[in-house]
């Protein structure tokens, strides 16, 4: 299933998320940041809340850097609708059913070296 170019921003705008039970549309980013700045001892949850400001906002587009595995990270920008056909598409290879939990989302900005 794939969807519509045009119809992409009016998805993303009625998408929510929901993290350790307390559900997050667009409009309540702000308490997800409130969130973060409680639970300082794990950086992710900022992190989460600045990929969603991104994720939500007009662009239609979000902008990604690559690992440098190969030489030196580039910035990308890779559109919205692209993401989201990718992910509608693993699921439905996968099998994945709505409503279920099969994993969960691990983003990390950079890796240090030790």
């Amino acid at each position: 299933m794939k969807i519509k170019e045009t119809s992409y921003i009016q998805m993303i705008s009625s998408q929510r998320i929901t993290i350790e039970g307390i559900t997050y549309t667009p409009d309540e980013l702000n308490k997800l940041y409130a969130f973060a700045e409680t639970h300082t001892d794990n950086p992710a949850y900022k992190e989460v809340a600045d990929f969603l400001q991104e994720w939500f906002n007009e662009k239609e587009y979000i902008e990604v850097q690559t690992s440098g595995s190969t030489g030196v990270p580039k910035q990308l920008q890779v559109r919205k609708d692209q993401m989201i056909n990718s992910a509608v598409m693993t699921c439905s290879f996968l099998k994945m059913k709505k409503g279920k939990i099969y994993c969960y989302v691990c983003l990390y900005n950079t890796l240090e070296p030790k």
